[in-house]
């Protein structure tokens, strides 16, 4: 599931294109921090955005973003139980199929982005969150996700990527039409949260 506002214009222009890094040893001649692993690689943009991977000592950090049992749904979906802890994290975290990031901007830890697996052909971005409100509507969760685009087409072999989002959260709806997703399909009886139904918005898009 997604938390992410965008601009009515996103502010995604020439002069803000994706630049990602190719290979570990331009990260290091760069001074970008680097892994070992190709799916794990920082990326950075002229925003001064980067993924930095979700290692446990973000765990707390990304807890108190999470303020109540309605927010955790409405991020987590089903995955995460409320209270949000640790535990829970690093099981899911434990999944060979997850990959997950924190968004720093200037050394900033402003958001959280998830990637699953489906397949070799698709990536499903999941439990997007620009945590603080104030950094919503700023144009940063259509920057984190043209970044993370990039982050996929350099470094697996996927065509597609595949998001969900509940119905109620037009918003996001809206901007993930800017960036090129379509509605694929939309399923009624996904959650409910106290005796309300949240339809689920599933949506995908070429890479």
């Amino acid at each position: 599931m997604i938390l992410v506002k965008c601009p009515l214009k996103s502010g995604i222009t020439k002069a803000n294109e994706i630049k990602w890094v190719k290979r570990t040893d331009d990260a290091v001649r760069a001074g970008i921090e680097t892994t070992s692993s190709p799916l794990l690689r920082p990326i950075q943009l002229n925003l001064n955005m980067k993924l930095i991977p979700f290692t446990p000592e973000y765990y707390l950090l990304l807890i108190s973003w999470i303020p109540d049992e309605e927010f955790n749904l409405l991020w987590g979906g089903p995955v995460y139980s409320w209270p949000l802890d640790t535990h829970q994290i690093q099981k899911h975290q434990d999944r060979d199929d997850v990959t997950a990031f924190i968004v720093m901007i200037k050394g900033r830890p402003i958001g959280f982005i998830e990637l699953i697996r489906e397949n070799a052909d698709r990536v499903r971005l999941c439990r997007i969150l620009v945590a603080d409100k104030a950094d919503r509507g700023q144009g940063y969760g259509a920057a984190l996700i043209q970044l993370t685009l990039g982050h996929i087409r350099d470094t697996s072999e996927a065509k597609s990527v595949s998001l969900g989002v509940f119905e109620k959260n037009t918003g996001a709806i809206k901007c993930y039409e800017s960036l090129g997703f379509t509605i694929r399909s939309r399923d009624d009886a996904s959650t409910e949260f106290r005796a309300e139904a949240w339809p689920l918005i599933k949506m995908a898009r070429e890479l």
